[in-house]
This record gives C-alpha cells, sequence and structure tokens, in this order.
C-alpha cells in the first residue's frame, strides 16, 4: 500500500515537472503543495528521499545561472514559488530539509549530500553565502563518505557539483585564490567522470564547458593581482584550462556515449608512432569504465531535462561504476594516489602527452612556432578577450588592442557579410548592386576595411614584436566563440599586409590535447571522391546544391600527384564504396569533394553528400559523426590518415560558430592528424586550382622537389592565389576565393 502511495508520489512529481517545463507555473505550484504534504506521510525510504529532492528541485533556480554563470543556461524561465524572507519558511526548504531527515535515518549518504547541496542554494538566494558554504561543504564531506561506503550511486560526478558550488561561493565573496584551489579540485573529479562510458549526458558536458570557462575567467581576474614569480605557473594553469574548456566543447558537438573517445583517438595517432601494431582494443583498455547496464535498477525514478539540469540527471544519469570504485573514489576524496591500475594508466598516458611546453618549442622543428591562444569573454558585459602567445620563450600575456571588447563579435560579422559581398550567389548585408570583376577588385577590397585593420589590430597586432623577435613563422591558433569561424589568413595590417602572407596558420581543436605531432608524415597514397552532379536534397532539409563541374578534374589532377589512390566518382561515391575501401586498407589522404555543410549546436546537423542510386534525385547524407566512423577504422590500421580533405564548394559553416567548431574538430573525430576545408561557399574552379597547388607542395614540385610541411603548402598555394599567380582575372585575388581555407590539427 506505501510502495502504491509513493508510486503514485513520483507520477505526480513528473507532472509538476511537465507543467514547470509548459510554464504552467500555477498549476504545477498547485500540484506541488498538494504533493508535499503527501509525500511527507511516507514511510521513511531512500525513495523517498529522491522524489522530496525531485519534487523541490522543478522550481530551485539552476545553480549555474543563479551563481551568474552562462546566460544561455538562465535565458531558459524557470516556475518560483513564493519566496519568502526567511529560508525556512519556504516550501522547497521544507522539501529539502524532509530529505534530509529522511535521508539521514537512512543512513543514505548520498541522498543527504543532493539534499543538502540543494538546501545551499536556497541560502544562496538570500545571499547568506557562510550558511550556504557550510551546507556546501557538508554536501561534500558526505558525497566523500558514499564513496567510502562503495556507494554504486556514488561517483566524482556529486563531488564535482558540489565543490563547483563551493568555489563559486567563494569567488562570490571575493576570495579569488580560495575559489581557484577549489575549482581545481572539481577539474580532477570532472576529468574522471568523463572517462567513464554510457552515462555522460549531454546536459553534463555543457556544464563542464560552463565549469571551466569560469574556472579560465577566474584565473583570467587573477592574473592583475599575482606576484611577477609566479606569473608563468598562472599562465600555464590557464592554457591547461583554455584547452580543457575546448576539449569539453568538442566532446559535446562530437557527442557519443564515451565522452572520452575524442581523446582516445589522439593517443591513439600519437603511440602509433611508437607502436604501429596496437590494436584499438589495447590501447583503450585502461581508459574508460563503462555503466553497467543493470545499474539503472538501483534509481528510483528518472527525472528529464529540467532536473538534468540542476543535478545532470537525478538521481542517476551522470553516474557510474568503477572497477574497485570504493578505492579509486576514496582516494580521489583524499587526495590519496590512484588505484595501481589508474594509476599505472595515467603514468602511461603522462608519457606520451605532448603539451605546448619549453621542451615542445626547443626542438629544432618547432622553435620558429608560437601558439596564440584567443578565449572570447562574451558570457558576461564587459565583453572582453584572453590573448596568450605560447613560445620558446614560455607563455605570454598579450593584452588585447580592444578594451572592453563588446564590438568584437559583430565586427567579425560584419567582416564575414563584407567578404561574402564579392560572391553573386551569396551577397552579404553589405553587398552592392555590381558583381566583382578585374575593374573594380578595388572597391571591394575597400569593403573589407576598417573591419580586418580593427580585428587585425585588437588580436594580432599586439602579438607582433614578440613574434618577430623570435623569427616566428608558423602561427598555431586556439579560437574559442565566434573567432572560430574568423579568417584569420584574410587580417590586414596597417601597412595592407595579409596575416597569411607572413605566417603560416594553422588551427588546433583544442590547443596541444587533441593534436598529433608526428612531425614525418608518409603521403603512400590517396582515396579520391567527388560528387560532380547539382543536388535537390529534400531530407534532412530542403537545398539546393548546385553542379560541382571542375571536382572530375579535381581529383584526376590529385591522383596523377598521387598515382597510387582508388576513386569514387559520381554514382561510384556512395556510404557503401567508401566504407568498403577503408575497411580493406588506409589511405595516408582521403580526399572528399562534395558538397557539405557545417553548422548547428551538435554534430548530427552537420553532413556531406554521397550518391544514392536507390533514392531520387540520387543523394544520401553523410553525417559528420558517419563519416568519422567510417575513417575512424583505419586507427586499426598500420598506417593512419594524415590528412582528410573537405574540398567543396560548400564545405562550408553557417555563421554559427558551433559550425566553426565542427570544421575544425572533424579531422580528430575522423581520427585523421590533420585536415582542410572551407569557411563558407568557395569557387570549385578556384577551389581545384588551389588544392592542386596545395598537394604540389606537399608531395615536392621540381626541380627542388622539396616537400612542404602542410601548414606551409597550404600557405604557399593561397599567397599564390591572392598574387594573382593562377589566373589573369584579378578578381580572384579578393580573399573570397583564398581566405575560407583552413587547415586543422598536425600541421608538420
Amino acid at each position: 500500500y506505501a510502495g502504491d502511495k509513493l508510486l503514485a508520489a513520483k507520477i505526480a512529481v513528473n507532472i509538476v515537472q511537465v507543467l514547470t517545463e509548459q510554464q504552467k507555473c500555477t498549476e504545477a505550484e498547485t500540484k506541488f503543495n498538494k504533493v508535499l504534504p503527501q509525500l511527507k506521510n511516507l514511510p521513511d525510504s531512500h525513495d523517498k528521499a529522491f522524489t522530496l529532492i525531485g519534487l523541490a528541485a522543478q522550481f530551485t533556480p539552476l545553480f549555474t545561472s543563479l551563481l551568474q554563470s552562462s546566460p544561455e543556461v538562465g535565458k531558459k524561465k524557470r516556475c518560483s514559488l513564493t519566496n519568502p524572507t526567511d529560508p525556512k519558511d519556504n516550501p522547497r526548504w521544507s522539501a529539502f530539509n524532509e530529505a534530509l531527515r529522511v535521508a539521514t535515518s537512512q543512513r543514505d549518504k548520498t541522498a543527504m549530500a543532493y539534499a543538502e547541496g540543494y538546501l545551499a542554494q536556497l541560502y544562496i538566494e538570500q545571499n547568506r553565502y557562510d550558511e550556504a558554504k557550510q551546507l556546501t561543504r557538508q554536501a561534500i564531506f558526505h558525497s566523500q563518505e558514499s564513496a567510502d561506503s562503495g556507494d554504486l550511486l556514488s561517483a566524482p560526478a556529486p563531488l564535482f557539483r558540489w565543490e563547483w558550488q563551493l568555489g563559486k561561493l567563494f569567488d562570490l565573496q571575493q576570495k579569488g585564490e580560495d575559489a581557484i584551489g577549489i575549482y581545481r579540485q572539481a577539474a580532477k573529479h570532472l576529468e574522471i567522470t568523463k572517462k567513464r562510458c554510457g552515462g555522460v549526458s549531454r546536459a553534463f558536458l555543457k556544464e563542464g564547458e560552463d565549469f571551466y570557462y569560469e574556472y579560465a575567467e577566474l584565473l583570467y581576474r587573477q592574473y592583475p593581482k599575482t606576484e611577477p614569480a609566479k606569473i608563468a605557473e598562472l599562465l600555464e594553469e590557464l592554457t591547461d584550462i583554455i584547452e580543457s574548456f575546448k576539449t569539453t566543447q568538442l566532446q559535446n558537438y562530437f557527442y557519443t556515449e564515451c565522452a572520452d573517445d575524442l581523446i582516445e583517438k589522439t593517443k591513439q595517432l600519437r603511440r602509433s608512432q611508437n607502436n604501429a601494431t596496437t590494436t584499438t582494443k589495447e590501447i583503450f583498455a585502461d581508459e574508460k569504465f563503462s555503466f553497467h547496464p543493470t545499474l539503472a535498477l538501483y534509481s528510483p525514478f528518472v527525472f528529464a531535462s529540467s532536473v538534468v539540469q540542476n543535478i545532470s540527471s537525478l538521481p542517476m544519469a551522470s553516474y557510474f561504476a568503477l572497477p574497485s570504485f570504493r578505492e579509486v573514489a576514496f582516494s580521489l576524496a583524499q587526495n590519496a594516489p590512484l588505484s595501481s591500475q589508474t594509476q599505472n594508466s595515467s603514468e602511461e598516458d603522462s608519457k606520451e602527452d605532448s603539451k605546448f611546453d619549453r621542451g615542445f618549442f626547443s626542438k629544432p622543428q618547432n622553435q620558429h612556432t608560437a601558439v596564440l591562444y584567443l578565449l572570447m569573454l562574451d558570457k558576461t558585459e564587459p565583453q572582453d578577450v584572453v590573448l596568450i602567445l605560447n613560445s620558446l620563450e614560455g607563455p605570454q600575456w598579450i593584452k588585447p588592442g580592444c578594451s572592453p571588447c563588446s564590438e568584437l563579435k559583430d565586427t567579425v560579422e560584419k567582416f564575414r557579410d563584407a567578404i561574402n559581398a564579392a560572391d553573386p550567389r551569396k551577397r552579404g548585408t553589405t553587398a552592392r548592386q555590381e558583381t566583382l570583376n578585374s575593374t573594380n577588385l578595388q572597391n571591394f577590397l575597400g569593403m573589407l576595411r576598417p573591419h580586418d585593420q580593427n580585428l587585425y589590430n585588437w588580436l594580432i597586432a599586439p602579438a607582433i614584436p614578440t613574434l618577430e623577435r623570435q623569427n616566428i613563422d608558423t602561427l598555431v591558433l586556439v579560437p574559442s566563440s565566434v573567432l572560430q569561424i574568423l579568417p584569420f589568413a584574410a587580417l590586414q595590417n596597417d601597412h595592407g599586409m595579409y596575416l597569411i602572407e607572413k605566417y603560416a596558420l594553422v588551427i588546433t581543436p583544442a590547443g596541444s590535447q587533441l593534436t598529433d605531432f608526428e612531425t614525418k608524415p608518409k603521403y603512400e597514397n590517396a582515396l579520391l571522391a567527388a560528387l560532380s552532379q547539382a543536388v535537390s536534397l529534400r531530407e534532412p532539409e530542403q537545398k539546393d546544391f548546385d553542379a560541382l563541374e571542375a571536382s572530375k578534374g579535381e581529383v584526376d589532377n590529385v591522383g596523377s600527384i598521387y598515382p597510387t589512390n582508388e576513386k569514387l566518382v559520381d554514382d561510384s561515391f556512395t556510404i557503401e564504396g567508401l566504407k568498403g575501401l577503408l575497411d580493406k586498407k588506409s589511405y595516408s589522404i582521403v580526399h572528399l569533394s562534395t558538397h557539405g555543410v557545417f553548422r548547428g549546436e551538435q554534430s548530427e546537423e552537420s553532413y556531406l553528400l554521397t550518391f544514392d542510386a536507390t533514392k531520387p534525385p540520387y543523394d544520401k547524407v553523410l553525417t559528420i559523426n558517419e563519416l568519422g566512423k567510417i575513417v575512424g577504422t583505419t586507427l586499426k590500421q598500420e598506417n593512419k590518415v594524415e590528412l582528410l580533405s573537405l574540398s567543396a564548394c560548400e564545405s562550408a559553416v553557417s555563421d554559427n560558430e558551433q559550425g566553426g567548431l565542427g570544421l575544425i574538430g572533424v579531422g580528430i573525430n575522423a581520427g585523421a592528424r590533420s585536415a582542410v576545408g572551407t569557411l563558407w561557399q568557395v569557387n570549385d574552379f578556384s577551389t581545384t586550382v588551389l588544392m592542386i597547388d596545395f598537394y604540389q607542395n606537399l608531395k615536392g614540385k621540381p626541380p627542388e622537389a622539396l616537400a612542404l610541411p602542410k601548414a606551409k603548402a597550404l600557405q604557399n598555394a593561397q599567397k599564390r592565389m591572392l598574387n594573382g599567380d593562377f589566373f589573369n582575372d584579378k578578381r580572384y585575388r579578393h580573399p573570397l576565393y583564398w581566405a575560407a581555407f583552413v587547415l586543422s590539427g598536425n600541421w608538420f
């Protein structure tokens, strides 16, 4: 009988959730006030405690938005209950406090931790930070105790959550150093949580992004207060956190049931340099923790999105079971060494990991290379940008040319519009009536100014003295936010020199974390595919694509440079055909000349087109995730994909910055060391000429036949296009035709 009442209460809680999701707040509050007394009268149990927590959590402000985190999370309105001055008169307080009493009577440390953590948030609403800190500390303590007891519901995830909350509280009290110390510990538990398979939701990874963003912002604000002797240490930590932020973004964008897949692919590429015969199974064996399929039986109920946003998935979906978890979790809680298995794995990883440190830059091939981190702080006003230049001299703080940088995002968008104004197929908002030609080139170039020069002066010029002093010739960029869709190659200094004329440029998806540093690539063979026909797509969207008339000639010419090749053209360029070839053998180069789109908040919205004879008008979408799986099969083979080229008229990103994230991350998602793609629609004839020159530079042109690294090979091809070496028609000197090309990943 009691069980039936509890089940009815759970159903009522789900109804409350639906009402709050639908913004039917009056009905939701009425239902809340009716259900709460019924729940309190039930016998004490684990289920009762978590049902009480789940009920009150529907009306609790997201602690991320409550404590001034991501505005994207805070945009969604939430129903609120009557909010008395004293938290103890608050019905949510009553629910959480009853849950805490029940959990205490049941000695349920996990439920105690959640009740205390949520109670703390009620005190935060009243700006009673000391009391909130005490409750949050208790939540951390009981999370650690539940780990010590071997509770299967316990994991580093709740430790991460409550440590994050505690760090926020110290930050609100202007105690920056204390907050940073707590964020450090929370980061450890976040990374351990991300290593599991089958239990990390996208909502949790989004919270991970917000966490690392806040962590970086904390360090940024701490910089002016830091002693000179500790500056280098702070900057090294900040670059690590920026890389972790970028990695978590990519893990969210290319979401799989194993959040660490991208990191594992990079590790496998690195290990293959020393042990080409190591199998995928062997490499992944000690790296992933599985989510046991029967573990869900321990969960009395599963809440949907609103509670997922509050506590990632109460009480189960963000949890997992580790082998010998008691030892691992307790060691983490006590800052002690991990179990021998995990410790050995970590030690093995540390030997293979590469970082942008003095050891890296001191190598002969890297002494003229610099890495520029560009982190947009655009979630609060005034907006700003963090610039850190890392090179042989160590990490250096670069003061941006804009402060604040509130106009940066708008300027990037105007710059892209001005470039696209030269494209008769896609006019930007600044487009003129005339069409770009040889006689009016200067008019169209004038439309780029002052946008390109402002961006150059804000982002690049402050670093130029250091770059020139060290004779830097290769600039590695780690951009974020809207800067992911910025064509850096087209930025001009005050003398009219484009950035690409002075530096070979490359974008790394997440700095050193997701970059393989193989310095001697071997281009032994190529897989070349092209879809030249016009396409009228109907699924997943209605969109017309022009014919790529030059694509057949493109693959023929690339094939003449790399005679050992396989070709898939038009009706042979199918998903099955591509998969069949890659299953049989590996290819150094995978070159796909077809229409494609990178956009959206998730990789499922980005795709390439292939042929499908069974489905008029004979096209089939190959999603970026499917591409990653197909090309990723080569990770099991001795030779890896050195270069994935997406050469197409519309292998481009929309103005959505997440599309840019997908473009720069497509290579590592596919298990390729490098990738080349475009930031906007590019004329297929000019693309063909530029790409052929790029491949010739990679192979080495006679008479010297000196093969160039990928970044310099692309730089030379772009410089030849802007200098007018390919066409008599001067219009091809416009950045529209050469600045869209982006190399991501390995640049050697």
